[in-house]
């Protein structure tokens, strides 16, 4: 009967004379029903199609249709899906199966990957999709990254949490937003929680100390967050809600107000109340969220010509109040942005990127007779310049960076010694190059070899203006670093080479990095008291000369497709071995009678590792089971506090018709810190070892125009009552969620 109409349509269009006939849909993953843009579908032996767009639907005519014509579905990470148009014409939703070895990056399911680190040297790399934590129980940025076993998110009780990345510490980690770097030029860290996760299209972890184009001070690694600038809808509202009276909602709007000029709109606001033990008192945290932006895309397709730019705000005020210590932080930050990507008429592949950022941030404390009010305002503008030159196979990216701080100190305090004001300046030029061969091998199984040469060198200049110290001491023996213009140049050399194969069902990357680092002082560096002089350790010195960091990391990848075992879709396998030897390494620490922070320099000091993750897939991609392990070998812990030297995790996944689920157990090994005392010992501290579970369960589904999701997530699922300064932050939490998006 079907065909019989079919062919009576086709008579009815060819007696009006019309000879287009429309064929329309939408693109949706097999497992999830995600919409999934960027489709190609056509024709098969003809010159006709189109491509589906960010809401998954296509549209586009055949002139001549024939109940025998073939429409293929190709994308870069599904496999190819061929249906006759006879078929075609009942059907308003095609389903199409995701491909392990099309990828080349097995977490990427909804789109190609289009990550800012291929331009840098081959390294571990990691890329987690917006899909991996949409709709489910996570707080912020901080709460996602955990689930890394190379990573350790360390919170304080203000809610304030900084990365560890392969046993590093905090500042050894850089942070982009946008290509934007986050990291202030107070301490060189940056705080996870002042980033809306539900902002987010994509986080890019990047580990090693052998990157060139992303800066001198990654000595661990680099994350790059990237906002969503396009969306595949107008309107969206979360509401969480969940343990400690914590509540937050989301609000997101975009719009296409002109043929490709895209805008969007976020703000969130967030709050908890967590009670200490014995009602001695509160921790009450609020926070709030803006983020805008514009992109405005004239890419020329016929020329393949890729020009937009891009223009964002985003504003994070959060504040902390301690009721059982009078303590009390304000913390806003605020970052403005436009990025340039395409040509300037002849002159292409040109990317540049400006920005402001202002962090304004005050810390107040009230005990006993004892007070202080410390203060400080840093301002940063950074520009990024960018070109590439391609001949052939073979490339040379150069970039221009340059970063100009600001940093203005007041404390007010008890204390009858220290620094009371100080305004200091910073100012960094950056120069790289990245030679990049490509070598096809014309071998079977080794198809191509690429060999990674890069150079940067650094210029850091920092001035010191209105120092001023309590009850009019001249305190120069202790505060050095205030007191002369701090001038300091470095090279660094760097070479990588990959090796990529595989066969029709494998695929392998092998890759090898070594090179060499500098890290310069920071303005914290110079606002804090050198160590004394222990006659005893002659070999730990104070003084303010850059840390050098030389580093060699292996790498192996390998990816295998299962089509014909009946339930193992896939496997991916990765393992690393990376070892970082550092010289003139910071170490910085507290009296325990002071809140006066010291600093001194250790010789020598080496982490080095071994980690490795597995990942296989069930039933058509329905299941996946991730394993990871993190082993860490750390040679001056004083240098490194706090860090576990062991990770182990376990992630299950689910992903069926619109429910998620996912699983994750971990395992981190204790952590130690130290304390230095007035006769220059070191006190030991320890945090025992965690053993915990998360789990996290969601639902979508569609009403007409109008797309739900409802979401359960239980944080540290086997209960730890263990206590910190009298709060509970390993215990259980319980979360709500509900979406709705038009």
């Amino acid at each position: 009967m079907k065909k019989f109409l079919f062919i009576l349509f086709l008579f009815l269009l060819s007696s009006l004379n019309a000879t287009d006939y429309v064929v329309k849909g939408k693109v949706r993953h097999i497992n999830t029903h995600e919409e999934i843009s960027d489709v190609n579908i056509y024709v098969k032996d003809l010159s006709i199609g189109t491509t589906s767009d960010k809401n998954g639907r296509f549209t586009f005519h055949i002139e001549t249709p024939n109940i025998d014509h073939i429409l293929v579905f190709s994308h870069v990470a599904f496999d190819t899906m061929q249906i006759s148009l006879k078929k075609a014409i009942t059907l308003s939703n095609f389903y199409i199966k995701p491909n392990l070895l099309q990828t080349n990056k097995i977490i990427v399911e909804a789109k190609k990957a289009k990550t800012e680190f291929a331009k840098d040297l081959p390294q571990s790399l990691t890329i987690i999709n917006a899909r991996e934590f949409e709709g489910r129980g996570y707080i912020d940025v901080g709460d996602l990254l955990r689930v890394d076993q190379s990573i350790i998110i360390e919170e304080d009780l203000s809610g304030k949490k900084t990365i560890s990345m392969r046993g590093g510490n905090a500042e050894d980690v850089v942070v982009f937003y946008n290509g934007v770097k986050m990291n202030n030029n107070y301490d060189n860290v940056f705080n996870l929680s002042l980033i809306n996760i539900e902002d987010i299209e994509q986080i890019e972890i990047i580990k090693g100390s052998n990157t060139a184009l992303f800066g001198s001070d990654a000595f661990s690694g680099v994350i790059n967050i990237i906002p969503k600038t396009r969306q595949n809808y107008t309107a969206r509202f979360i509401q969480k809600i969940g343990s400690y009276n914590s509540g937050d909602w989301n609000l997101q709007l975009n719009h296409e107000i002109l043929k490709d000029v895209y805008v969007s709109y976020n703000q969130k606001r967030a709050g908890s109340k967590r009670p200490y033990a014995l009602d001695a008192g509160f921790l009450k945290n609020d926070a709030v969220h803006y983020s805008a932006s514009l992109l405005y895309d004239f890419s020329d397709n016929e020329k393949r010509d890729n020009k937009n730019i891009s223009i964002m705000y985003m504003r994070s005020d959060l504040g902390y109040d301690n009721n059982n210590l009078s303590l009390g932080i304000d913390d806003l930050n605020q970052l403005v942005s436009a990025r340039y990507k395409g040509s300037i008429g002849s002159f292409d592949h040109f990317n540049m990127t400006l920005s402001y950022q202002n962090l304004d941030n005050r810390r107040t404390f009230i005990f006993s007779k004892k007070f202080f009010d410390r203060y400080f305002l840093n301002e940063n503008y950074y520009l990024n310049i960018e070109k590439s030159f391609f001949y052939g196979a073979h490339s040379l990216l150069t970039a221009y960076q340059y970063e100009n701080g600001k940093l203005d100190f007041k404390e007010e305090s008890t204390s009858f010694r220290g620094l009371e004001s100080a305004l200091l300046t910073r100012e960094k030029h950056g120069a790289v190059g990245i030679l990049k061969f490509i070598i096809p091998t014309g071998s079977k199984y080794l198809s191509l070899a690429d060999l990674n040469l890069s150079y940067r060198f650094d210029y850091v200049k920092n001035q010191q203006y209105d120092v001023v110290f309590r009850n009019n001491q001249f305190e120069n023996e202790l505060f050095s670093g205030l007191f002369a213009e701090n001038d300091w140049k470095a090279s660094t050399l760097k070479f990588s080479a990959q090796l990529k194969g595989g066969s029709k069902r494998t695929a392998y990357t092998f890759y090898l990095s070594v090179g060499n680092n500098t890290k310069f002082p920071t303005m914290f560096h110079q606002l804090s008291t050198p160590a004394q002089f222990n006659p005893e350790r002659p070999e730990v010195v104070a003084n303010l000369s850059p840390e050098q960091n030389h580093a060699t990391e292996l790498g192996f990848e390998l990816m295998l497709d299962t089509p014909n075992e009946k339930n193992i879709d896939g496997i991916q396998f990765t393992v690393n071995y990376f070892k970082n030897m550092y010289q003139n390494k910071f170490r910085s620490f507290f009296s325990p009678t002071s809140g006066i922070a010291f600093f001194d320099n250790v010789p020598n000091a080496d982490i080095s590792g071994i980690e490795a993750k597995i990942r296989s897939f069930f039933l058509q991609r329905i299941f996946s089971l991730e394993v990871g392990s993190s082993n860490l070998f750390i040679s001056e812990k004083a240098a490194f506090p706090f860090k576990s030297e062991s990770k182990y995790t376990v992630r299950l996944f689910f992903d069926y018709s619109g429910y998620s689920a996912t699983l994750y157990w971990f395992n981190e090994s204790s952590q130690f810190g130290w304390i230095r005392f007035s006769d220059g010992l070191f006190g030991q501290i320890e945090l025992a070892g965690f053993t915990n579970m998360d789990f996290h369960l969601s639902k979508s589904f569609e009403i007409y125009n109008l797309n739900y999701n409802l979401s359960f997530s239980i944080r540290n699922l086997m209960k730890d009552d263990f206590i910190l300064e009298g709060i509970a932050i390993r215990d259980r939490r319980f979360y709500l969620g509900f979406g709705i998006e038009y």
